[in-house]
């Protein structure tokens, strides 16, 4: 992410004014934030029709509600995945 930031601002020929150590802040928070959007789509896709079953045979939802889950997983995991790049 540093280096993702510091070629954009090449790029837009922006001198970085912030000190060194925001900088590495916002590259962590950056790659932390990706990675728990990546790791909830994995989830979403890979869990996301065993937790829907499990949630509604304990809690006695209908088999609509199910299906819609395991329909609505993929478009929201391929949202959450393209959401990272604007």
């Amino acid at each position: 992410m540093n280096s993702m930031i510091s070629v954009l601002n090449g790029a837009y020929a922006i001198r970085d004014s912030r000190p060194w150590y925001k900088s590495r802040a916002i590259a962590i928070g950056l790659t932390i934030a990706i990675s728990i959007l990546i790791f909830g789509a994995l989830f979403m896709v890979l869990v996301g029709g065993s937790v829907a079953d499990w949630i509604g045979y304990h809690l006695h939802i209908g088999s609509l509600a199910i299906m819609t889950w395991k329909l609505v997983q993929w478009p929201a995991a391929l949202f959450s995945s393209l959401s990272l790049f604007p």
